[in-house]
């Protein structure tokens, strides 16, 4: 989620695209850096034990494969939305990255 008011403090992230040059706005890639700062102000190292015990737990229940068919679905959903842009350099590079997502295994 994105704070609204990072994204206040960013500016407005339309303004940011760089003309000519297809790419995340620049604002959007900024508070998407400040999130992953706050993640490390605040990240909980787990004891040994109560990870082993958190791994245990989405292994029993199938969390690895059920999110891989959830994150397979929601993919080819996108792949859907974008079948109404014209075929260009940018959407391909899309299409591409949502197979690759959900066809690696690390």
């Amino acid at each position: 989620m994105i704070d609204a008011d990072a994204a206040e403090q960013a500016g407005a992230i339309d303004s940011h695209v760089d003309p000519g040059r297809a790419g995340a706005p620049r604002g959007l890639v900024e508070l998407l850096a400040q999130g992953a700062l706050a993640r490390q102000r605040y990240a909980v190292v787990l004891p040994d034990e109560d990870l082993q015990y958190v791994v245990r737990l989405i292994h029993s229940y199938d969390g690895i494969g059920y999110t891989r068919e959830r994150a397979k679905t929601l993919i080819e959903s996108a792949k859907t939305h974008l079948s109404g842009f014209s075929d260009c350099p940018a959407k391909e590079a899309m299409l591409r990255l949502a197979d690759y997502i959900v066809s690696r295994n690390h």
